[in-house]
């Protein structure tokens, strides 16, 4: 699970996401659905962690 948590994360620091798309929901609205590759391209969607702990991490760059 963490291994997953943790390339998932990585996909996201990778991909340069438009804050657009991620925009805030207000606190106690569910994270808006999307889904992402992970390092070996694989689509892995937010839903999949349903119930569990997520953490996204990313830098952006500049």
């Amino acid at each position: 699970m963490l291994r997953r948590t943790l390339l998932s994360s990585a996909a996201l620091a990778g991909l340069g996401v438009s804050t657009t798309v991620l925009a805030a929901p207000a606190v106690g609205q569910k994270a808006p659905a999307f889904s992402l590759p992970d390092t070996a391209g694989k689509a892995v969607a937010l839903s999949s962690f349903r119930g569990r702990h997520v953490v996204l991490e990313w830098v952006n760059p500049g």
